[in-house]
């Protein structure tokens, strides 16, 4: 068996884990026979790698010394895993394990493990505000009410000491958003010299002192801000989608895309299978002109929920950066939705089925130019 340098209870584990199956540039991948990723997959996990490590201002890892990602069947994930029984997936220094692939949160948490073991708020809050989109859409009728966030006290769930109260509290988005207005304010350099600064177990005290010492702000100055201006900015907002926002830009006039093509997970831009059937291909778009438009999507209606994990065909077109930036999706099957735009740059996703073949194609046309615009 190939075995790298691991921590003493990854070698306790190392019989009963697999092979590396595929080598990239910064992450290899170990999977469980059976387990097949898409095309463009290893691609993606060193394109994200390489882009965060960045964001860190750090090197990404060498060829040397790749992060290891095990993608174990989920029969007897945990017997054969170092996460506890109630996580999906976990990370340890630069291993992950994980019954899902790909699964960006646990390598932004290999990336942060040399920086330093803050409270787990925040350990969990920068993996969530920088872990990108997975193939989970946001429904073709948008509500922002069903992706508000848990009203609770930021100050209660930093006390939290394990993921499962944190996550049964519902606080990872909360922990993501609260860490993506800090970094949105201060800046990222400076908010890890405070992640950096902070143990494990820091109390309030003590991380209010590193607020102010480092941010000039205190803890409740900061939640008081956060409270009263970032509340509403949910996940498909604040995330930093660094890699969709950087995809291959589609060329268009600005007033009328379409676009057609077949969707593969052997294809070498074809990203998944995620949780389960699905296969994404990621594109950005510039939109030029403020104004109304309608998205329509031409592809298999399968039967399945539109939010959350599905093959379903469908398209998202999401602005890179800002909260209370406008979204647009549809699926295919449903009538053609119809939402503003405001100009700037779009990570346009593509999802269909990753156990064959399918064809997809969308129509994006300006309807109605604002008023002090014209196309």
């Amino acid at each position: 068996m190939n075995l790298r340098p691991l921590s003493a209870l990854v070698l306790v584990l190392a019989c009963d884990l697999p092979d590396v199956t595929e080598v990239g540039a910064h992450v290899e991948l170990a999977a469980d026979p059976g387990l097949q990723t898409c095309g463009g997959t290893l691609a993606h996990m060193d394109a994200f790698v390489a882009a965060v490590s960045a964001e860190f201002s750090r090197a990404p890892p060498p060829p040397d010394d790749r992060l290891r990602f095990y993608w174990l069947a989920q029969d007897d994930f945990h017997a054969r895993s170092l996460c506890p029984d109630d996580a999906i997936a976990c990370a340890r220094g630069d291993t992950s394990f994980s019954p899902l692939a790909p699964l960006d949160h646990e390598l932004v948490h290999n990336l942060t493990a040399a920086i330093g073991t803050p409270p787990l708020f925040f350990i969990e809050g920068l993996a969530v505000a920088y872990q990108g989109l997975d193939a989970s859409f946001p429904h073709p009728e948008f509500d922002r009410t069903a992706y508000r966030l848990a009203d609770l006290d930021v100050r209660r769930l930093i006390e939290q000491r394990s993921g499962s109260a944190l996550r049964d509290m519902e606080g990872y988005p909360l922990a993501g958003a609260f860490t993506a207005f800090l970094i949105r304010t201060h800046g990222i350099e400076r908010f890890l010299r405070v992640y950096a600064a902070l143990g494990r177990s820091a109390t309030i005290a003590a991380i209010d002192r590193e607020f102010q010492a480092v941010f000039g702000a205190s803890l409740e100055q900061s939640i008081a801000e956060f409270d009263a201006s970032a509340r509403d900015c949910i996940e498909f907002e604040f995330n930093a989608k660094l890699v969709e926002c950087a995809a291959p830009e589609l060329a268009w006039d600005g007033v009328r895309l379409v676009h057609h093509r077949t969707l593969g997970c052997d294809q070498d831009d074809a990203i998944g299978p995620f949780s389960g059937d699905a296969v994404v291909v990621l594109h950005t778009l510039e939109i030029t002109t403020a104004g109304e438009y309608q998205l329509r999507v031409i592809g298999d209606a399968e039967e399945g929920p539109l939010a959350g994990e599905s093959s379903r065909h469908a398209v998202s077109l999401q602005r890179c950066g800002g909260c209370g930036a406008p979204m647009l999706t549809n699926a295919a099957g449903l009538s053609a939705s119809t939402g503003w735009l405001d100009p700037g740059r779009y990570a346009l996703r593509l999802r269909g089925p990753a156990n064959r073949r399918s064809s997809i194609g969308l129509r994006l046309e300006l309807i109605t130019p604002a008023p002090e615009a014209t196309p």
